[in-house]
């Protein structure tokens, strides 16, 4: 679905308002909701700008030492109901993008048709199944923390997709399970300190069970999609070893060794999988809860592994909690690159360039941090919370974490980063 499209859908949803609000038709109806998050969060870091998404250019720390856009974002949502079958949902997201606009972006926008009562299809704009709590991850009412952990949910920059999905519920005594298949494709533009990249997942495929048992729920995840990752970094890396492997000026070994570099670590239609389990317990006056997620992608993107725990009690209208999260590399940081010996001076030096760009990027794409948070969330009236965090971020040595950015020379990668944030959530 382009954006004409999602255009055309909202600009029809938004004209039928007045027409459906003189329906004598008792099955239509149209509901407006909405949620939004207002928060701060200051960071000790002054070298880097600390960020919960790889959507945002900026954060707390460098740029700014409190920073108001990083939580904060505003949703609203129509329910459109047609009849007891057919069924719409368009879902308005601004927050900080990555151009630094708040510019509304579509976040949902999807036809439901009910099969059954218990087998339903959606088609449009749907949310990108990949973690427990993906369909709200973004409504900070609906989660303990300020930011659900990054850890783990930053390793996919996606959170939608344009495609269908299919939804199936059986429930077998007190066992409830949900079936979920999804089919399509996405696109993101990420910032970075060397300019905008743009990702592509192109047939997309996800699974999902959900099987729930009381207060205790399990998530198994499965997805797959071909990956394009494109900016000026890596097209000039890349660029540069296929002029290489084209030379008919070089030898065969150096023009070998160029196109082989470019089949391992090129991310141009390679295959990206990302599995997840997450664990929920809740009985009502406390939680427990965790995932864990491995992600890989044949090129030099690294693959990674990410998880995290997280508990807390109930008491009266106080929600004291904690947490750890942890994302580790699991690919290698270095290449061995194209040989120069006995290539002229001026080849060998340009030779020896790209090896030097393909290591950076192995080595920045190798990204590590861990996470401890302590945190208390409080009802003080109905649909309104207020959260005070603090987390202690450490990036294990790598470079720097998945979600710092505009990192200055100064920055030393053994420093913890206090992090401490201020959140009002709402709901409407």
């Amino acid at each position: 679905m382009n954006r004409n499209l999602i255009a055309a859908a909202v600009g029809s949803a938004l004209l039928m308002l007045p027409l459906l609000s003189h329906a004598e038709d008792s099955s239509t109806s149209f509901k407006l909701r909405g949620f939004g998050t207002v928060g701060v969060t200051h960071s000790s870091q002054d070298q880097a700008d600390y960020r919960n998404s790889l959507f945002q250019p900026s954060g707390a720390g460098h740029t700014r030492a409190w920073d108001l856009g990083l939580d904060t974002r505003l949703g609203l949502q129509g329910d459109l109901t047609l009849n007891d079958k057919l069924s719409a949902v368009v879902q308005l997201i601004s927050e900080r993008n990555y151009d630094k606009t708040f510019k509304p972006n579509v976040e949902w926008a999807n036809f439901k048709y009910q099969v059954t009562p218990d087998l339903s299809v959606r088609g449009g704009r749907v949310a990108l199944p990949m973690f427990m709590l993906s369909e709200y991850r973004k409504v900070g009412y609906a989660n303990p923390w300020v930011r659900t952990p990054v850890e783990v949910y930053a390793q996919i920059p996606f959170s939608s997709l344009n495609g269908i999905d299919v939804n199936y519920r059986l429930n077998v005594g007190d066992l409830a399970t949900s079936l979920q298949a999804t089919a399509g494709k996405t696109q993101a533009k990420l910032p970075s300190d060397r300019g905008v990249n743009e990702v592509d997942g192109s047939n997309t495929a996800a699974f999902n069970a959900l099987f729930e048992y009381g207060p205790a729920s399990v998530r198994l995840g499965y997805a797959r999609s071909k990956v394009d990752y494109t900016g000026t970094a890596p097209d000039t890396i890349f660029g540069g070893f296929r002029a290489v492997a084209n030379n008919p000026l070089l030898p065969g070994l150096y023009r070998g060794q160029a196109q082989e570099i470019l089949d391992q670590y090129e991310a141009h239609d390679k295959l990206g999988t990302f599995a997840g389990i997450g664990v929920m317990i809740d009985p009502g006056s406390w939680f427990v809860q965790g995932e864990y997620t491995k992600r890989k992608v044949d090129s030099f993107l690294s693959d990674t592994t990410g998880y995290y725990v997280t508990g807390g009690a109930r008491i009266g209208k106080f929600t004291p909690y904690a947490s750890y999260s942890r994302l580790k590399a699991d690919s290698e940081t270095s290449a061995q690159g194209v040989g120069t010996a006995g290539l002229p001076a001026s080849v060998a030096a340009t030779i020896g360039a790209l090896n030097g760009g393909l290591n950076a990027m192995l080595s920045n794409a190798a990204y590590a941090q861990k996470d401890v948070a302590l945190g208390v969330r409080y009802d003080f009236m109905k649909n309104v919370d207020v959260k005070l965090q603090w987390d202690r971020l450490k990036v294990d040595g790598a470079p720097y974490g998945n979600t710092l950015i505009n990192v200055q020379q100064g920055f030393n990668s053994n420093d913890k980063i206090d992090l401490f944030s201020l959140a009002v959530d709402f709901v409407f």
